[in-house]
Order: structure tokens, then sequence, then C-alpha cells
């Protein structure tokens, strides 16, 4: 059996996935690197937990819902890692600098229902499995 974390329904290991690909998300979209350091983000009060990160939503059971992370001049990519976010239902990365394809990943967050990626320098075509994502009510590109 595996152990649920104190106030979660995250297992320790569901907790550390979704750990892993904020970070991952984060590195790849702040382009704010000072060197070898990398600026990580802090939550409210100080706090390391990426749902009291700011422009993250969580479930109360501690699950990412929502990425809120328009008009910050990011710069990067989308990593493959956003598709480790199983609950995922509202990302808005509106008005930033964002370049590449949309990772393949993105088309598995299956309770996506927002999706605003407009003005951002994002190429490539769109994959026609964006069909199999039934939630989605919102899709923003140009």
């Amino acid at each position: 059996r595996r152990k649920k974390l104190r106030n979660s329904k995250l297992t320790v290991e569901e907790k550390l996935t979704q750990r892993f690909a904020m970070l991952t998300i984060w590195i790849a979209l702040s382009g704010k690197i000072n060197g070898n350091l990398i600026d990580l983000p802090v939550g409210r009060n100080g706090s390391e937990d990426e749902c009291d990160w700011e422009g993250v939503e969580c479930h109360n059971g501690g699950e990412v819902k929502a990425l809120d992370f328009a008009r910050r001049g990011l710069s990067g990519y989308i990593p493959n890692a956003i598709g480790h976010l199983s609950s995922l239902q509202y990302v808005d990365l509106a008005s930033n600098n964002i370049e590449g394809s949309l990772p393949s990943a993105l088309y598995t967050l299956e309770k996506l229902s927002h999706l605003y990626l407009d003005s951002n320098k994002i190429t490539g075509t769109l994959s026609e499995s964006i069909a199999d994502l039934d939630d989605l009510e919102y899709l923003y590109l140009c």
C-alpha cells in the first residue's frame, strides 16, 4: 500500500512526480538563468510547495488543476513533462515569448477545458489528437 501525504489525496510518488513536472515546466518556460543558478519559484509565505506558487491552483487533494502564467515575460518552450499533470483543467500561457511546437503530452490531458497560448511564438501544426480532448471548450492559439 502506498502512503498518502498528510492533507493530500496524493501518494508520495504522485507528489514527487507532480513536483518534478512543475519544476521542469518552470525551468523550460522561465529562461531566468543567472550564470549557473536558476531562480526557482517560491510560494506564499516562503512555501516551496507548487500549490502555493503564484499562478498555480490545486484541488483540495493537492493535484495541480490550473496554470495561469499569462503575461509573465516567459521565454522558452512547453515541455512534455506537462503530461504528468493529469488533473490539469486550465492552462493560460498567453502573451509571453514561448517558442517551439506543442508537446505531444499536451494531447493526453483528458481533463483540459481551457488552453490559452495566443500571442506567443509557437510554431508547427496542431495535432489531430486535439480532437481527443473531449472536455476542451476554449482553445486560443493566435
